[in-house]
């Protein structure tokens, strides 16, 4: 399928209403400037959606290009657009890059795995070895 036949922008969601719009969308996108970690990348990821972010702060910690999503150059309109299209036209690179997006999220990010390293953190701690 080639989803440059629909494209549809939004005005701004509701937090409640997010999961929804991931869901229903074949590509993500987040041309940030600048994002700490991205949140909104980390939830579409979740959503098993493939990402075209910014390749600057948190986002290019958490996007592997061509593994897990795709990484462009700030600021940079046509490589935005280049990667948009280029996944737009080939379905086959859009699940890949949605699976291994998922898997990511389920391996670094859950609140299971969250729960573990803050575990594991106060354990170090307490056994006076930390890394802080």
């Amino acid at each position: 399928q080639n989803c440059l036949q629909h494209v549809t922008f939004h005005d701004r969601k509701e937090k409640a209403d997010l999961v929804k719009f991931y869901q229903a969308c074949d590509i993500f996108t987040a041309p940030s400037v600048y994002e700490n970690l991205g949140y909104v990348c980390l939830e579409a990821m979740a959503c098993g959606k493939a990402v075209v972010v910014s390749s600057t702060g948190g986002l290019k910690e958490i996007v592997d290009h061509e593994h897990n999503g795709l990484l462009v150059p700030p600021e940079q309109p046509q490589a935005l657009a280049d990667a948009i299209v280029r996944l737009c036209k080939n379905g086959e690179l859009r699940s890949s890059l949605g699976r291994e997006a998922k898997k990511f999220i389920d391996a670094h990010y859950t609140n299971k795995v969250a729960a573990q390293k803050t575990l594991d953190f106060y354990g170090s701690i307490l056994k006076g070895k930390t890394n802080a």
